[in-house]
């Protein structure tokens, strides 16, 4: 296992009674360990790095820049439902249960089920007196098990629906505007070799609601399906590019100064000093494109 990772790989590791999702950031050799004793990766969390050399430089700069741990901003930069996380349950052993039990030990072997196990938040749900001293007493009696299982990351797929054009739709085109439109974009994508459009893309570049898609589907127009996509794929929503920003003599102040420090390669820091409305964001947007171009 420890073979199998590498920089970037998001690793189940063992943290005190409990495992735990982590990233690697770096390798170490035996030498550095003095003094540490090591533990061995639990589990992987792919084949495939989770992050980036890049991210992981960006997330430090990030950590020590807004004085916050690394791991919290790897952990905002990674997608959703990835995690890993232990969970403590426990199971009754097929054993005679002894006569000289209190009333609480009792209460927390009528809670877990026979032929399964539960887990021990939902244990402490049922039986309000509940104390882990308590079971591990009935583990030292040989009544129960206590187990800790990893639970899978939360599902990396999600349901997103897909619309295409309808092989056997009628020849005579729809009479609205919008409808017009959606089959337009489909019939543009088929011949870009695309058999179907992401419903939120097509809603968002047709300017139709879901309504209109609604009713060309029940008129065999359209065919509307839901596919699985992986979370770290993403879909992407073309739409036509903003109006140009006019900006006026301020914020062009403002932004040439700021244009000037960003050429030079520099670092420097600006205030916007402005009431509400008077344009500040304008500002921020333009200087951002001009580090995105560079």
């Amino acid at each position: 296992m420890q073979e199998m990772t590498f920089v970037g790989s998001g690793v189940v590791v063992p943290f005190g009674r409990r495992v735990l999702t982590g990233v690697v950031t770096e390798h170490a050799e035996e030498g550095d360990l003095s003094g540490i004793e090591p533990k061995n990766v639990v589990d992987l969390i792919d084949l495939e790095p989770v992050v980036t050399a890049e991210q992981l430089r960006l997330t430090r700069w990030i950590s020590d820049y807004y004085l916050c741990s690394w791991g919290e901003a790897i952990r905002a930069a990674l997608p959703p439902g990835i995690d890993s996380v232990s969970q403590d349950r426990v199971a009754r052993r097929p054993v005679v249960e002894p006569k000289d039990l209190d009333e609480l030990q009792r209460a927390i072997l009528q809670h877990i089920p026979e032929k399964s196990d539960i887990g021990v938040k939902a244990l402490k749900r049922l039986v309000p007196d509940f104390s882990r001293a308590r079971l591990r007493t009935l583990e030292s009696l040989g009544l129960i098990e206590m187990k800790t299982v990893l639970r899978r990351p939360l599902a990396r797929l999600r349901r997103i629906l897909f619309v295409r054009l309808n092989p056997s739709a009628p020849a005579t085109p729809p009479g609205g505007e919008r409808q017009k439109t959606v089959l337009s974009l489909l019939g543009k994508a088929a011949d870009d070799g695309l058999d179907a459009l992401p419903q939120p893309e097509l809603l968002q570049r047709s300017g139709a609601a879901s309504s209109t898609l609604k009713r060309l589907a029940e008129l065999g127009y359209i065919e509307i399906e839901s596919r699985e996509i992986d979370r770290a794929e993403s879909v992407i929503i073309e739409s036509e590019a903003p109006k140009p920003i006019e900006l006026h003599a301020s914020q062009i102040r403002a932004l040439e100064a700021i244009t000037t420090s960003i050429e030079s390669g520099g670092y420097e820091t600006f205030l916007l000093h402005g009431v509400t409305g008077s344009g500040k964001t304008e500002v921020y947007i333009e200087a951002l494109k001009i580090v995105r171009e560079r």
